[in-house]
């Protein structure tokens, strides 16, 4: 296991020409920003080759929904998400990987009281927050996803 931490975009993607052929993959990546500029704290493992795990750091909003979209019809979903202010906006940082054995559902961008409600829809279906991922902003704004 590996834990890096501060890294710029350049040296995280760095991090992953190095670990990744190794067969070490980012099991959780937290975006922050230093003087306006994206940072990044992650804790790679070693894991199975054959297991599908996917990353993708400085997404924007609509990045970050596409990306939710097409892995999802692929059954690929997220195990750890970040969300981290720019100047321009909000970029998202997420670990994602290949879960076939369940169903999973998730909500992103709402308000405090739009998201109660989808916890209570989903939460009356058997389905249970996994993590959430606050998103800095005047108002209350999260990603959910739900197994």
């Amino acid at each position: 296991m590996w834990e890096r931490h501060n890294e710029t975009t350049e040296q995280f993607q760095q991090a992953c020409e190095e670990l990744y052929p190794q067969g070490f993959f980012p099991v959780s990546i937290s975006g922050y920003t230093v003087d306006n500029d994206p940072r990044f704290a992650t804790i790679w493992t070693q894991a199975d080759p054959e297991m599908r795990i996917d990353f993708r750091i400085n997404q924007d909003l609509t990045g970050y929904t596409d990306v939710a979209r097409v892995f999802g019809e692929h059954s690929v979903r997220p195990v750890s998400v970040a969300s981290y202010p720019v100047g321009d906006g909000i970029r998202f940082a997420a670990t994602w990987k290949l879960h076939t054995t369940s169903a999973w559902y998730y909500s992103l961008n709402k308000t405090h009281d739009d998201h109660q409600l989808v916890v209570n829809k989903w939460f009356g279906k058997g389905y249970r927050p996994v993590f959430i991922a606050a998103i800095p902003s005047t108002v209350y704004r999260a990603c959910i996803p739900f197994g």
